[in-house]
């Protein structure tokens, strides 16, 4: 074996026990305490909002379970029963993010998109009211909602254009403040189910 070939396998063997030691650091050393702290302290910083994770737990394929989620702001609140994130492996090697995401709240809805380049494409199904509200859709709490939509972050204000329908007064568009700073800027379709009476 020649020399040069000697040190690239001596390399390529360091690189992968580093590798090895890191991810089973990740998956079993971590103090998920502190990291669930951090982590809800850069969300609520992200939105502008006050956020809290129950429950942390960091996968084997380095995805990320998150439970007992709750988002809070002036205009709205959001509860999740769990919330998953997984990194795609091209973001690994690339170290540019990019991840898929679902969700499930504690009366039965479901959510799912992705995130790719400063963009998400959301879509979601019977969200209870009683796990989301906002004060731009006053809805009683046994309403439900689906729809879907592609949201982007913009420096500054955003606003995102929503179509609501299925409410009183028929078809409405809305438009969302996104925030301020590091906003959201994009479209929303909403369809609302009112309770039959």
């Amino acid at each position: 074996m020649s020399v040069d070939l000697r040190r690239w396998f001596k390399g390529l063997s360091w690189s992968f026990l580093w590798v090895l030691f890191f991810w089973t650091f990740l998956v079993i050393g971590l103090p998920t305490e502190a990291a669930k702290g951090w982590l809800a302290e850069r969300l609520g910083h992200g939105f502008n909002a006050k956020v809290s994770v129950e429950e942390l737990d960091i996968r084997w394929n380095l995805g990320i379970m998150l439970k007992g989620v709750s988002l809070t702001s002036q205009a709205s609140a959001m509860r999740l029963e769990w919330l998953k994130v997984q990194p795609r492996l091209s973001s690994l090697i690339s170290v540019k993010p990019e991840m898929d995401f679902s969700g499930g709240t504690s009366s039965g809805g479901n959510l799912s998109g992705s995130y790719d380049s400063g963009e998400f494409s959301l879509s979601f199904k019977d969200i209870s009211f009683k796990d989301f509200s906002t004060a731009t859709l006053p809805l009683p709490s046994s309403a439900t909602m689906s729809g879907s939509g592609r949201l982007k972050f913009v420096t500054g204000n955003g606003t995102i254009d929503t179509e609501v329908d299925g409410v009183p007064g028929g078809k409405q568009r809305l438009r969302i403040p996104g925030g301020e700073g590091l906003g959201l800027d994009g479209k929303l379709k909403i369809t609302v189910s009112l309770p039959k009476l």
